[in-house]
């Protein structure tokens, strides 16, 4: 690293020499040409001051402008860098959307079918090859945690990319399934910000063969989930993040704790950067929400 600055030093250094040699050339051959062409020794001093002076001038000119090309960019650096917001995985937790008791044996994920995609303000992911859209849905909540260095920074909104999810028997590691599943949709969704976690909604479309396979590993509490998730993140200052998080959950080891599909990190979560930039504009995913308003009872439906 050091010899490569080094080198493009001494580049600039010759860079720099050669241009005014030539200058100085050009104008000495423009110097002569005039005093042979008759014209006075004081006149022909005169344009050639003239074009030295101006041929100077945009040279400066063109100095300063890429100085001032370095400063911007050092700004928009050092900009991204102070509002950029990192993230490591702390908890994922399936939905049980119809259950028969409170026993975690008994909890079972009612089958949702995707009807429109426009009325959900949740990122969809789908299995990668499914082609049926007609897939059965499994809600669930991801929650994040700001990384320190990056904890000044409000992190807004959330756009995941894709998603692998590796079943792993805790006893043996073995693996025992895997999925993969990509965005469907283009857009992103907005955090539930608590005072020190991040949350956000998820549907996964599996395939309906896959349905069965989900439901009877979250019931497994010998089960653990290996996850790689790519996802990018906007501040409230429109700094985008893009990141790659790993991490390792399971059902706590008490069993007095356990919760039907909630699964916690251990302390191997990681967080890869990707790319920073600035996100001028970006599709939010909004709530569809119908407001009615009475003059009689001021009432809000």
């Amino acid at each position: 690293m050091i010899e490569n600055d080094n080198k493009n030093t001494l580049i600039k250094i010759i860079k720099i020499i050669s241009t005014i040699s030539l200058v100085l050339v050009v104008s000495l051959i423009i110097l002569k040409f005039l005093i042979h062409s008759g014209w006075s020794r004081e006149a022909a001093l005169d344009i050639y001051i003239g074009i030295v002076g101006t041929i100077s001038t945009i040279f400066l000119g063109c100095v300063a402008n890429r100085q001032n090309e370095k400063l911007r960019e050092l700004e928009n650096n050092n900009f991204i860098a102070n509002n950029s917001c990192m993230v490591s995985i702390e908890l994922f937790q399936f939905i049980a959307t119809k259950h028969v008791t409170t026993s975690l044996n008994d909890k079972k994920i009612a089958p949702q079918v995707l009807c429109n995609d426009s009325e959900h303000t949740e990122q969809i992911l789908s299995e990668v090859e499914n082609t049926d859209k007609n897939g059965l849905i499994v809600s669930a909540v991801i929650e994040l945690s700001k990384v320190p260095e990056h904890s000044l920074s409000t992190p807004a909104y959330v756009n995941v990319t894709t998603i692998d999810i590796i079943i792993v028997d805790k006893n043996n590691n073995e693996i025992n399934n895997a999925f993969k599943f990509d965005n469907i949709r283009e857009g992103f969704s907005r955090f539930a910000i608590t005072r020190d976690k991040l949350k956000f909604g998820i549907s996964f479309l599996f395939k309906k063969e896959d349905f069965e396979k989900i439901q009877e590993i979250i019931t497994d509490t010998n089960n653990k989930l290996a996850i790689d998730m790519i996802l990018e993140i906007i501040t409230d200052k429109k700094v985008a993040t893009k990141c790659k998080c790993s991490a390792e959950l399971a059902y706590p080891e008490n069993g007095k704790d356990y919760e039907w599909g909630k699964y916690n990190s251990n302390d191997n979560s990681r967080t890869y950067l990707i790319k920073n930039d600035i996100k001028h504009s970006f599709k939010v995913f909004e709530p569809k929400i119908k407001y009615t308003y009475d003059k009689k009872d001021s009432k809000q439906e």
